[in-house]
């Protein structure tokens, strides 16, 4: 188990934990072990499109519309119950899975807070 964290770490510290204080390392094992007990707790994250555009300054320094997905932490009890813990908005449609899978890891962590609280 120590080694597969340590594997999530890294990926996180590579692509993510940039906050300061607490600063990187910090961040990246705080999202390495959100993944882990949000896959350990059984959330799932769903992606749908959102009714709003995601409007991003391009390279050209010029703002482009571009589609964007509401992406929610669905939590599923033993009675095949679902329930949206958290969700966010005007996630880019076209990052790629690196991206996804930071902003799932932050998603966990406020989606395990809200299980916890819920008595889950």
């Amino acid at each position: 188990m120590k080694n597969a964290l340590y594997k999530r770490f890294r990926f996180f510290k590579e692509h993510a934990g940039f906050a300061t204080p607490p600063g990187r390392a910090a961040c990246a094992i705080a999202l390495a072990r959100a993944e882990v007990a949000a896959q350990d707790a059984g959330i799932a994250f769903v992606y749908k499109l959102d009714s709003e555009v995601n409007w991003a300054l391009g390279r050209d320094g010029e703002y482009h519309a571009s589609p964007a997905f509401v992406l929610h932490a669905i939590f599923e009890d033993e009675d095949e119950q679902q329930r949206s813990l958290a969700a966010i908005g005007g996630v880019d449609a076209e990052a790629d899975a690196a991206f996804y899978r930071v902003v799932e890891a932050e998603l966990a962590d406020t989606a395990l807070a809200a299980l916890v609280s819920a008595g889950g």
